[in-house]
This record gives structure tokens, sequence and C-alpha cells, in this order.
């Protein structure tokens, strides 16, 4: 399901660029090339939907499959992780809450507290199913933080 979900919105994506790619195509003709780069734009927008519609719908290669079976204790252990980034980018999110709700708040305090949100993000993003040693660290780690917050 997911999978399906992530290559209608790289075909969307893909479409919404080329259509933008093409529009700046027709507007530069138009108006007789008067804005300078909007070639370069339309060219960069139409090979960007191009390439995005090529990689979503190319043959995948038998190293891309999905990984064989697996067993409850990873998919467990998969769910915990996937959780336990989600309770510490809720520590972050409400904690942002708090300082933007203060008088004066702290903008360097912010400024971290996104960045720690956005390192969550990237982290919970690389989480693969099958990555055995990633998913026990991830949950050792962030564990940790959210048992601490509680």
């Amino acid at each position: 399901m997911l999978m399906l979900k992530q290559r209608i919105w790289r075909t969307c994506v893909a479409i919404g660029s080329s259509i933008i790619g093409l529009s700046y195509a027709v507007l530069a003709v138009h108006h007789g090339f008067d804005v300078p780069g909007e070639l370069v734009h339309a060219a960069l927008f139409l090979a960007a939907g191009i390439a995005l519609l090529y990689q979503t719908f190319k043959q995948q290669h038998e190293g891309s499959q999905m990984p064989g079976p697996l067993t409850s204790q990873q998919v467990a252990e998969y769910e915990c992780a996937m959780e336990t980034i989600g309770n510490a980018l809720a520590a972050r999110s409400q904690a942002i809450h708090d300082e933007r709700s203060k008088a004066e708040p702290n903008q360097e305090v912010l400024s971290k507290l996104r960045q720690e949100q956005a390192e969550l993000v990237l982290e919970r993003s690389k989480i693969s199913i099958d990555d055995v040693d990633t998913v026990r660290r991830v949950i050792a780690n962030y564990g940790a933080q959210v048992r601490a917050q509680i």
C-alpha cells in the first residue's frame, strides 16, 4: 500500500513539474523570449518531471525488492522504533509550542528544537524494517529520551 501511495505521489509531482515546464515554454515563446532564463526554467522543470516519471515507472531490479519473510519480532521492533521516533517528534513539537507561547520566545531554542525535529524526521525516513541493527539503535537511543520526558 505504501509503495502505491509513493508511486501516486511521485506521478502527481512529475506531472505537475512537466506541466509547469510546458507552461514556461509556452509563455517564453508567446512573449518572444522577453524574460531571460524562462526557457532554461522550462527545460529544467520538464526534465525533472520526465526523470521522475521514468523513475516512478521503471521496472524494479531484483536488489530493490521487498525483504523476504519477516519474523513477528522484526515487525514488532520496527513498529516500536517508528512509534518511539513519533513520540520524540511529538515531544519536540510540544517544546516548540511551549517556547512560542512565552512572552519573549528564545529564537535560539526554537531553532535548536526545529533542527532536532528535522533530524528526527530524517532518521525516521531511513529506518528499514529489515535493518535490525538500526531499528534496535533507534529504540535504544530515542526510547531513553522519550522515557526521560515522561
